[in-house]
């Protein structure tokens, strides 16, 4: 049925003008307010004309007309790229990883080697004259002494070392706990993000600012555990770990950090509702912390225990050394068959009680005679002998040689690092301009809604005049 327009029908369309041009605005005012507002994206309003009136036809083929009724601002649209924003989680993750072993290698660097006393290649360098020294003079107490201090200051060195590791590891260990607890913290206000954003989209709407929310949380959960995210039509997600469910609408699944009795007390990390199963991400800052706790530490410390029980055993199988069974090593006391070293490995060792309690225990003669010193003159030279690395390293050479490919892996995360870093600013900087602010765009958008409600304002005006004449202007019939 052809629709007959009000005489008000100019108002109407005026005020569906400033009704529009307030919203585009608004909004606008709202994008630069936050234009400096972590993770805020772009808004812009969806601005269509509204349905027309049927006008009664007059033209030769009889189809009625149609007169525009104005405009409207239906609806406020995030601006959003989907494939971006996995990219960006993809590379938080690894980036998340590459830090947490950044920061892992260089404690450990720093762990072994003190700027002021310098590494166990220069204290084992040191050990080794002073049995060379003993060598020259055997019966001078000073030597000895010398030799005993020199000793203790490796032990104590494999001691702080071998603590120190240990003390990282329990730190690591509470950050895994940590890390879990913020995932759990993350999933939970995800949830409930997702409960008030389906309850706004049923409504017709969209809620732009709790999905820029809930994108800041993905992003900073994408950093610990790697995430799958999936969107269903009501604007709720589902993220998956590892392929299992973390947050499915408003329920988490959330992860356990259950301590493991049979590797030291760490903590295993585990789903709440399947116990059974890890969680050992190949990405994220919390595989990374598994990692290191349980097989990088771990693995310079077998290296320093190597170093420390190869080193126990050649110089107490020279101290204490037989040829065709009769003992060649004899202290200032005229005994022998007595161990420098005791111990296992680089916590353990120590010096054997003898040598605590005098330094004449120290087995420095072949023979039991005056000025002999053969036998500290055979440890000393132990220095140039090559027992590690299938026969290829001295006892310096062999740290040395942790050394350089401790500091050659941590070069490789540096440059994995700095490599990461680039790509996520480049990656932040495509969103940036995708759905970030442009304050020079918005101030346009501005001037653009300014005269566009002006210009609805001035219709108002016109017709308000026209009004006002058609009303006030002319007489009444018969008058």
């Amino acid at each position: 049925m052809p629709t007959v327009r009000s005489t008000f029908f100019g108002i109407e369309l005026g005020k569906r003008g400033l009704m529009t041009h307030q919203a585009g605005t608004d909004i606008t005012g709202h994008n630069v307010t936050n234009a400096t507002t972590p993770g805020f994206s772009r808004q812009s309003p969806t601005i269509v004309s509204t349905s027309p009136l049927w006008m009664p036809g007059v033209n030769p083929v009889g189809v009625a007309a149609q007169l525009g009724t104005g405009s409207a601002a239906i609806e406020v649209r995030r601006a959003e790229n989907l494939l971006l924003n996995v990219q960006i989680r993809t590379n938080l993750a690894l980036e998340g990883r590459i830090t947490q072993f950044e920061s892992a290698y260089t404690q450990i660097e720093n762990i072994f080697v003190q700027p002021d006393e310098g590494g166990l290649d220069v204290l084992l360098t040191n050990f080794f004259a002073s049995w060379q020294a003993l060598s020259l003079a055997p019966e001078e107490d000073a030597n000895r002494v010398a030799v005993r201090q020199a000793a203790e200051t490796i032990i104590r060195e494999f001691h702080r070392i071998t603590d120190t590791l240990n003390q990282y590891r329990e730190l690591v260990n509470d950050s895994v706990l940590r890390e879990v607890d913020r995932v759990n913290e993350i999933a939970e206000q995800i949830a409930k993000l997702n409960n008030e954003i389906a309850r706004v989209v049923g409504t017709g709407q969209t809620p732009n600012d709790l999905m820029d929310q809930r994108d800041r949380y993905l992003d900073e959960l994408a950093s610990l555990v790697p995430v799958q995210v999936k969107r269903r039509f009501n604007e709720s997600t589902i993220i998956t770990v590892e392929g299992r469910v973390l947050v499915e609408d408003q329920e988490v699944r959330p992860l356990l950090a259950k301590r493991n009795w049979e590797n030291t007390g760490f903590y295993d990390v585990l789903w709440s509702d399947r116990p059974s199963v890890a969680v050992e991400p190949d990405t994220g800052a919390i595989g990374a912390l598994q990692y290191t706790r349980d097989q990088l530490v771990p693995a310079f410390q077998a290296e320093l225990d190597l170093l420390a029980s190869t080193l126990i055993e050649e110089v107490n199988a020279v101290h204490t050394r037989t040829v065709d069974g009769v003992p060649v090593g004899y202290g200032l006391d005229g005994l022998t068959g007595r161990d420098f070293f005791v111990g296992s490995d680089a916590g353990s060792i120590d010096l054997s009680d003898p040598i605590k309690r005098s330094t004449r225990t120290i087995q420095a003669a072949e023979e039991p005679v005056a000025g002999d010193g053969l036998n500290a003159l055979a440890i000393a030279e132990l220095r140039w002998s090559r027992p590690l690395g299938a026969g290829t390293l001295t006892f310096d050479g062999y740290f040395q040689a942790v050394m350089a490919d401790l500091g050659a892996a941590s070069d490789s995360i540096n440059r994995s690092l700095e490599t990461q870093t680039k790509l996520m600013t480049q990656l932040e900087g495509l969103k940036e301009q995708e759905v970030g602010v442009n304050l020079d765009e918005e101030f346009i958008n501005l001037i653009r809604y300014e005269q566009g409600y002006n210009a609805a304002g001035r219709l108002v005006s016109t017709v308000d005049d026209m009004l006002d004449r058609l009303i006030n202007g002319t007489g009444r019939v018969g008058l």
